[in-house]
């Protein structure tokens, strides 16, 4: 198959071009990623069109400090690559594209070339998210910019590509056939992140990796630590709209690292923590599985989703959004973790099942399924 695959910074759909590309598919990935970051993502088995230079002034201005600007910025960006897209790029058999960002580079090509159209929607259908984070304080509502184009997006696609039960569900709550939506949940580098030893930390150490925000439960981890004073608390990633409690000896804090070096701080850590109010699959999850963590989340992280891929049950803990609820959670993992220290909780099968080539395989069974090609 011809595929390409548009999109702005690599998000998940960089892992599948790559794997598409593996199993012998013609693959073109079109992004803002610059070139000199390729070798960080091993893209040898496809073609590669880097826009980074070409839209290098919307970017600067979509990273400054001004709000106001900066979201200017963000949709002149959008609106700019998406009309350039739909006049530059050739025909294909299938078209993927992220959500929420092109809508005139779908409708031209299916238009001028008739290809079949999917859209990856990482997350819950954007009235539901939307409605999600409007009950989050502080939390400000989905522009109708990005609703409208979120919108149409789904209009224009042929099959909407969701990771998990969850996402798939807010869809058909909103009305979208049971028929246009494909789910497969996304994979893990395994070169990268693998079985790490039990650590050795005078205390149990619990890990998130990602926002420290509303929207990934910052404010109920904090309560659930107050209900484990003899744990640790490790966050790796950026904070945002929740204080970090800095003068607390019970958590660390970490700035963001590059992707290849977290599973040293997954290392540190007994057990793997994410209580999200609204997330499509949340790719840490995978990670840390794969460093041997057992993983407490709530329902909307998607995790609870991977149980049908691997045989070992007890690696995932699917609690509910309360802070007690966390707390019994996090200490379930933890015995779990001490009584199986040295053993690899997931086998050679279940280790298989959640890679990046069997998704990217799933993947190219729904194109051959749906679309007959």
């Amino acid at each position: 198959m011809k595929i390409t695959i548009i999109t702005t910074g690599r998000f998940h759909v960089g892992s599948l071009a790559r794997e598409l590309g593996i199993l012998g598919h013609d693959v073109t990935l079109c992004s803002y990623v610059p070139k000199f970051k390729e070798k960080d993502f091993d893209l040898n088995h496809i073609t590669h069109k880097s826009y980074f230079w070409f839209l290098l002034p919307f970017i600067a201005g979509q990273r400054m400090k001004n709000k106001k600007v900066s979201n200017v910025f963000n949709k002149l960006l959008v609106l700019f690559y998406d009309f350039w897209l739909s006049k530059t790029l050739p025909s294909c058999d299938v078209l993927i594209f992220m959500s929420g960002i092109f809508i005139k580079t779908p409708t031209a090509l299916k238009e001028k070339f008739n290809c079949n159209i999917v859209v990856e929607r990482g997350s819950t259908h954007i009235l539901t998210q939307s409605k999600i984070l409007s009950e989050i304080l502080s939390y400000e509502p989905v522009s109708d910019f990005f609703i409208k184009r979120e919108l149409e997006g789904y209009d224009v696609a042929d099959l909407i590509s969701v990771p998990a039960d969850h996402t798939r569900d807010s869809f058909l709550e909103n009305g979208i056939p049971r028929e246009k939506i494909i789910q497969n949940p996304y994979g893990v580098n395994l070169e990268s992140f693998h079985l790490s030893a039990l650590p050795t930390n005078d205390r149990p150490t619990v890990i998130i990796v990602g926002n420290w925000c509303l929207r990934k439960g910052a404010d109920l981890i904090l309560k659930t630590m107050e209900l484990l004073p003899e744990y640790k608390l490790l966050h790796v990633g950026a904070i945002t709209d929740v204080p970090f409690p800095f003068q607390n000896p019970q958590f660390q804090h970490i700035d963001p690292v590059p992707e290849k070096e977290l599973a040293l701080f997954y290392a540190q850590a007994h057990v793997f923590i994410l209580p999200s109010r609204e997330e499509g699959l949340a790719l840490v999850q995978l990670q840390a599985l794969a460093c041997g963590l057992p993983v407490v989340h709530t329902y909307r992280t998607g995790a609870s989703d991977l149980k049908s891929y691997i045989s070992n049950q007890d690696i995932i803990i699917t609690v509910e959004s309360d802070p007690l609820s966390l707390s019994e959670g996090v200490k379930s993992a933890y015995n779990y973790r001490l009584a199986n220290q040295g053993i690899n909780p997931l086998d050679q099968n279940d280790r298989a099942a959640i890679t990046w080539s069997a998704y990217a395989r799933r993947y190219e069974q729904h194109l051959h399924s749906n679309f007959k090609l």
